[in-house]
């Protein structure tokens, strides 16, 4: 019996470690998270084999909600029962929690000086340049997916809100003629 709270409660520890360094770790939302997951839990632990892994992906896919979570919540109940399912989702939602409760926080305390609508307005574009970056929209208008795509974004979205203009940037670098218009304003 004790051999068995003992074996409990290192599993509960190991999904503790592994959710959270996956909730630190993890950028890229679920489908990032989940081949982290699926290395560490089927390769590396060998806690799950790769068709257990794929059927509890096919089952979270058909649950409402956010499926990087259920798989976490998922292991976690196969690998230590309920309060696995408590640790493994609490651990990994944790980190990114108290990252956006310290965001809420800051903005709340120190949002409305003028050094943060500084800040604030300076960051908008690069938002805007890391989320268009991957969509197939946005590189078909740039012809390529390197940083002249990124820094052209920024260029764009930058110049919102100065004065209304047509910005004229080069599309493939300094010295090619083909040209396309930024229009903002």
């Amino acid at each position: 019996m004790i051999a068995a709270i003992v074996n409990r409660r290192s599993r509960l520890i190991e999904l503790a470690q592994l959710f959270l360094k996956l909730g630190i770790i993890g950028f890229g939302g679920p489908a990032a998270h989940i081949a982290l997951m699926e290395d560490e839990v089927v390769r590396k632990r060998v806690w799950l084999t790769r068709d257990q892994f794929m059927d509890l992906l096919g089952a979270v896919n058909l649950i409402p909600g956010p499926n990087s979570t259920e798989m976490a919540i998922h292991i976690g109940l196969l690998r230590a029962g309920g309060w696995g399912a408590v640790i493994a989702g609490s651990c990994f939602i944790l980190p990114a929690f108290l990252i956006v409760l310290a965001l809420a926080m800051g903005y709340a305390s120190y949002g409305s000086t003028p050094q943060a609508s500084a800040f604030l307005y300076g960051l908008k574009p690069v938002i805007v340049a890391i989320i268009g970056g991957d969509d197939p929209l946005w590189a078909n208008v740039t012809q390529n997916q390197n940083a002249f795509h990124s820094w052209h974004t920024c260029v764009c979205f930058r110049r919102m809100g100065n004065r209304r203009s047509t910005h004229h940037l080069n599309r493939r670098g300094a010295g090619d003629a083909y040209r396309f218009p930024c229009n903002v304003g």
